[in-house]
C-alpha cells in the first residue's frame, strides 16, 4: 500500500487551492475596506471642515460682535460662540504661512505645518494620513483650517474580518472534504480497477474485462487497457499455435527423413531414400527461411520506404510466374490503370505480389487476370483467377499463419502478404468471384509515411 495515495493529493490540493483564495480575498477585502473608510472619513472631514470654514469666513464679516479685533480673536470667539459643532476633532487654525495660531492639541501650539507633505484633494483642499490619523486643510479667507480625525475600528475591522475567514474557511474546509473524498473515489476506484487489470495480465490471464462508465479519459484508458488484452490473449493464442504449427510442420519431415536414414543404413533403402531425405530438407529449409522472413518483418524495422513504380512491379511479378503458368496452360491477363507511383519498399511489394500470383497459378484453371486501379489516393492491386475459390469459412483464415487450404504448402506465404501490406497502411482481403474463382485484393495509400 503506498503512503501518499491519489485520493490524498486531490484533497491536499483542494486545501491549498482553498487556503491561497482565502488570503487573496482577505488581503484585498482588508485593503477594500481600509480604503473605504479612510475615504468616509475623509469626506466627513471635509464636510465638518466646510462648515467651519464657512462660520470662520463669515465671522470677518461680523467683526463687531466680537470684542477683539485681531484675527486669533475672530477664530476663538467664532469657536467659543458656535461650538463649531467639531467636538471630539482635533482642528487648529493656520497663518497663511502654516503657523499654527490656535488649537486644542498641545503638541501643535506654536509649530508650522507644511502643506507641501500633504496630497491636493480638490482645487485649494489637501490631506494626509499618518497610521491610523487623517488631518484635512481647508482654505480660509486669511490663512487656513486643519481637521484631524482618526480611523477608529480597524484593530477590530482586522479581527472582524479574520473571524468571519477563519469561520467560511472551516464551512469550506469540511465541503471540500467531502468533496474531495468523494472526487477522489469515482477517480481512484476505476484506478485501482486498472491495476488489478494490469497484475493479472502479468501473471498472464487474459480472461479478465473491466468496466468503467466515467464518460471521461479514465474511461477512454479502461476501454484501451480491455483491447490490450484482447489482443494480448490473441497474440498469445497465435504464439501458441504458431509453435504448435512449427513442431508439427518441422515434425513430419524429420520423421521421414529419419525413417529413410534408418533405412539406408539398414540397407532396405539405396538412392532413392536419398532422394526423399534430399526433398524433404528442401521443404524444411523452405519452411524455416518462411518463418524466419514473417518473423522478421512483424519484429525488425526493415522496411526501405521510397519513390517507387508498382505498374513496374506488378510487371516483374507477371514476368516472374509466366513460366509456371504456361507450364500449366494458364494466361496471365494484366489490367494496369492510372498512375504507378507510390511510396513504399520495392522488395517487399514484390514479394507480396509474387505470393499471390504463386497461389493463383496453383489454383487457377485457364486463367489469372492481375489489375491495378488508383481510386481516393489509394493503389488496389486485385489478383483473381478462375479456380474452384474458397470455402466460406476459410474466408477469414487463409491470412493466418499455417493455415492451409487445398492442396496448401506451408500456410506462411499469405500471411506474409498480410504482414508486407500492413505495414505499408494498407489492408489485404479474399473473397469469391460470382462465376467461381478467389480474388485477392490489396489496397494500400500512394504516400505512406511511417
Amino acid at each position: 500500500m503506498m503512503k501518499n495515495s491519489i485520493g490524498k493529493k486531490i484533497i491536499l490540493s483542494y486545501f491549498l487551492i482553498l487556503i491561497i483564495s482565502f488570503a487573496l480575498v482577505g488581503t484585498m477585502f482588508y485593503f477594500i475596506t481600509l480604503n473605504y473608510i479612510e475615504r468616509s472619513v475623509v469626506k466627513q472631514l471635509v464636510m465638518q471642515g466646510r462648515e467651519a470654514t464657512a462660520l470662520i469666513n463669515k465671522s470677518f464679516e461680523n467683526r463687531k460682535i466680537f470684542k477683539e479685533r485681531s484675527f486669533l480673536g475672530m477664530v476663538r470667539g467664532a469657536f467659543l460662540w458656535r461650538k463649531m459643532q467639531i467636538s471630539g476633532q482635533d482642528y487648529a487654525i493656520l497663518d497663511p504661512w502654516g503657523r499654527v495660531l490656535f488649537t486644542n492639541v498641545k503638541s501643535l501650539e506654536g509649530k508650522r505645518i507644511d502643506l507641501d507633505n500633504f496630497k491636493r484633494i480638490g482645487r485649494r483642499d489637501y490631506y494626509s494620513r499618518k497610521g491610523d490619523k487623517i488631518s484635512v486643510v481647508l482654505p480660509l479667507d486669511r490663512g487656513y483650517l486643519m481637521l484631524s480625525g482618526r480611523l477608529t475600528g480597524i484593530k477590530m475591522m482586522t479581527l472582524e474580518i479574520l473571524r468571519i475567514l477563519l469561520l467560511t474557511f472551516l464551512i469550506s474546509g469540511l465541503i471540500v472534504i467531502v468533496i474531495g473524498m468523494f472526487l477522489s473515489r469515482s477517480i481512484t476506484a476505476p484506478i485501482k480497477k486498472m491495476a488489478i487489470m494490469a497484475s493479472r495480465l502479468k501473471e498472464r490471464d487474459f480472461d479478465v474485462a473491466i468496466d468503467i462508465n466515467t464518460g471521461d479519459e479514465l474511461q477512454e484508458l479502461g476501454d484501451t487497457i480491455n483491447d490490450l488484452a484482447r489482443k494480448l490473449k490473441d497474440y498469445d493464442l497465435a504464439q501458441k499455435r504458431f509453435l504448435q504449427n512449427v513442431s508439427h510442420e518441422l515434425k513430419t519431415p524429420l520423421m521421414s527423413i529419419q525413417g529413410y536414414a534408418e533405412g539406408i543404413k539398414d540397407g532396405v533403402f539405396k538412392e532413392d531414400g536419398i532422394e526423399v531425405i534430399l526433398n524433404e530438407t528442401a521443404r524444411m529449409r523452405e519452411l524455416v527461411n518462411d518463418i524466419i522472413y514473417l518473423s522478421r518483418l512483424e519484429t525488425v524495422n526493415d522496411f526501405n520506404f521510397a519513390e517507387t513504380d508498382i505498374n513496374e512491379i506488378i510487371r516483374k511479378s507477371v514476368e516472374k510466374f509466366e513460366g509456371a503458368a504456361k507450364l500449366r496452360n494458364i494466361e496471365i491477363e494484366m489490367k494496369l490503370d492510372g498512375p504507378g507511383q507510390i511510396r513504399g519498399d520495392e522488395e517487399k511489394l514484390l514479394q507480396a505480389v509474387a505470393n499471390l500470383l504463386s497461389n493463383a497459378v496453383k489454383y487457377a484453371r485457364t486463367k489469372i487476370c492481375v489489375s491495378k486501379e488508383v481510386k481516393d489516393s489509394r493503389v488496389i492491386i486485385e489478383v483473381a483467377d478462375d479456380g474452384e475459390g474458397l470455402d466460406t469459412e476459410e474466408l477469414d483464415k487463409v491470412f493466418e499463419r499455417f493455415y492451409k487450404g487445398k492442396d496448401g504448402d506451408t500456410g506462411i506465404g499469405l500471411s506474409i502478404v498480410k504482414t508486407i501490406v500492413e505495414k505499408h497502411g494498407g489492408k489485404v482481403s479474399a473473397y469469391n468471384r460470382k462465376n467461381k474463382g478467389a480474388v485477392f485484393r490489396i489496397e494500400i495509400p500512394q504516400n505512406f509515411h511511417t
